[in-house]
């Protein structure tokens, strides 16, 4: 069976504007923000994979996916009497439907301390995996599982600005959940988290700057990454500095990658 990932990005801060006077921009600054994904096959739910204490707010965004396509970029304060959040459940409940092609759920509160994170469904506890502060995380002293509750608390995230990421596995498929990307961590800390250390990419000339998918075939491109080979050093996150070319499936770059040291990992829309 096809091992699907569950990935929840945080940031701590984020540009956005708004309108109306729901809060002012210096208070939202302060707050916790979390993407919430779409609860599968149950319109009008969503999951949030940390607990929070409070949450203040709810806006809807265009997503990365809409943007790749030069869609218009909105963001949308939605009002607090069509939202709901379950504490018990941490679930969001929203009254109203949301164009998930185009827009991503984000909410905004307080996180509850240590930050506590609800996977979507219940784990593998041996197949947990940490690394806090650039380096890997030790069970009973960085994090703890209920197995009960199916919870982990990060025991070493006390602020809820800490860089962490945290990953591990269901039954059938896995999840993640972190403050960072991928690209800040070295090989071996890649390796420990079982992400995709060696990319999904060949190049296909000799300069580093032809690459071809393995296998996926992508209408768009709107992230890549390069990863380490050897450890000692850290990876770069690029958003921009490159060209997807569709009708060849073909990513080409408009300075040259080093092979030697970089492996390239496509995020794109597949066909």
């Amino acid at each position: 069976m096809k091992k699907i990932i569950i990935f929840l990005m945080v940031f701590t801060s984020i540009n956005i504007s708004y309108s109306g006077n729901i809060f002012s921009l210096e208070n939202h600054n302060l707050l916790d923000d979390i993407n919430a994904e779409p609860f599968l096959n149950k319109p009008h739910y969503y999951i949030i994979g940390i607990k929070f204490s409070t949450i203040e707010s709810v806006k809807i965004h265009t997503n990365i996916i809409a943007e790749s396509r030069s869609e218009k970029k909105e963001d949308i304060i939605l009002p607090d009497d069509i939202w709901t959040y379950n504490s018990e459940k941490n679930l969001l409940i929203i009254n109203r439907d949301v164009d998930e092609s185009k827009y991503i759920v984000r909410v905004f509160g307080k996180y509850q301390l240590p930050l506590c994170i609800v996977p979507f469904e219940k784990i593998i506890p041996e197949k947990i995996r940490l690394v806090v502060e650039d380096r890997i995380g030790i069970e009973g002293k960085d994090y703890i599982y209920n197995e009960l509750k199916n919870e982990i608390q990060l025991c070493s995230c006390k602020t809820g600005k800490e860089k962490y990421f945290l990953n591990y596995d269901y039954n059938n498929g896995g999840g993640c959940i972190s403050s960072t990307s991928i690209s800040t961590f070295t090989r071996s800390l890649l390796i420990h988290l079982n992400c995709p250390y060696d990319g999904n990419s060949a190049p296909l000339d000799n300069e580093g700057i032809s690459f071809s998918p393995h296998s996926s075939q992508y209408k768009n491109v709107w992230l890549v990454q390069l990863l380490p080979k050897k450890d000692g050093y850290t990876g770069k996150e690029m958003r921009g500095g490159f060209h997807w070319d569709a009708s060849r499936n073909k990513l080409l770059f408009d300075i040259p990658v080093d092979t030697r040291k970089f492996s390239v990992l496509i995020y794109g829309e597949e066909i």
